[in-house]
């Protein structure tokens, strides 16, 4: 089960990921579904791999997936990428973006992903203009399509990866510390709460107000908080074998249906002591509701009758 990404949890995968790939080619690539698209990594030495890159997330996996349904860069990615070699993977500070770099040691090539509302994966050259992605986008603070520099997000809070204790106190107001963390370090909801948990501190407490002491405490769960993250991953597994949960709210059901399209398969849903939900996670989407067409709730019939 595989929820909304965060930026910490990416940093994981991107060295856990960029240590298994050294020294691999791309020897084919596959358009699995719209926004999904699996590289065949081959290694003259190692046994070959598949890596997804997805808008979703990124992995690593032994199995090849059949393709669901077209991707309209497969064609662009092949012709530009094909042969050359993975030359690195890197995320920028603690943002939803992964940058993979390819070479033919003449010229390279970067394939960036951005795994944050509907998501987008871009090709680039070397310097980073865009030659082809999923979705242009035109906005306020930037604009993405063919012929144009990328641009990142603006961005948004600290850096929860380098952060100090001046620069956090510098967050604080008079809003709870519970929404100072999650908007100032740019934290999802599930790792705020659980924050939040450890230090017993209310949540709604104006941050301007916390004591010394409540400073030093909830500083110190967050900085190990993103320490067991970053080294370890989500599961907690840190590469050992056994059995790994995520949790799952119900308002993540449309991504998590998603994986479950993507991997053709229905995944357990399971009910954890100590994390019992407010909300069970659907099965499946809600029916559509009938529509009517006037305002007294009846649906329009065809007058016109045979006969």
């Amino acid at each position: 089960i595989i929820m909304a990404l965060a930026g910490i949890e990416l940093r994981y995968l991107v060295n856990q990921i960029s240590e298994q790939v050294q020294g691999y080619y791309i020897s084919n690539i596959y358009g699995i579904t719209k926004d999904s698209i699996l590289f065949k990594l081959h290694h003259t030495e190692k046994s070959d791999l598949f890596m997804m890159i997805s808008t979703s997330g990124v992995w690593l996996t032994k199995v090849k997936i059949d393709q669901m349904e077209p991707n309209r860069l497969l064609k662009r990615l092949r012709s530009d990428l094909l042969r050359l070699k993975l030359k690195k993977i890197e995320q920028i500070g603690a943002e939803r973006i992964a940058y993979f770099t390819f070479t033919n040691f003449e010229k390279d090539f970067i394939l960036i992903v951005e795994f944050f509302g509907d998501g987008n994966i871009i090709l680039c050259n070397g310097d980073k203009k865009i030659l082809a992605l999923l979705h242009s986008i035109d906005v306020r603070h930037r604009q993405l399509r063919v012929g144009l520099d990328y641009v990142p997000p603006p961005e948004d809070g600290l850096d929860v990866l380098n952060f100090t204790k001046d620069s956090f106190k510098e967050l604080f107001s008079s809003s709870g510390i519970g929404k100072t963390i999650g908007r100032g370090l740019g934290l999802p909801k599930k790792y705020v709460e659980e924050i939040i948990r450890l230090s017993g501190i209310d949540p709604k407490k104006p941050s301007n107000e916390i004591t010394d002491e409540e400073f030093e405490a909830i500083y110190e769960i967050i900085t190990t908080t993103i320490s067991k993250v970053t080294h370890i991953g989500r599961t907690g597994r840190g590469g050992d074998m056994g059995e790994a949960i995520t949790l799952v709210s119900a308002d993540e059901f449309r991504l998590l249906r998603d994986i479950e399209k993507l991997i053709n398969k229905k995944l357990e849903r399971v009910e954890i002591e100590g994390f019992e939900p407010e909300h069970v996670v659907p099965i499946k989407d809600k029916p559509n509701k009938k529509r009517f067409h006037n305002k007294k709730g009846f649906k329009k019939r065809n007058k016109s009758r045979k006969g």
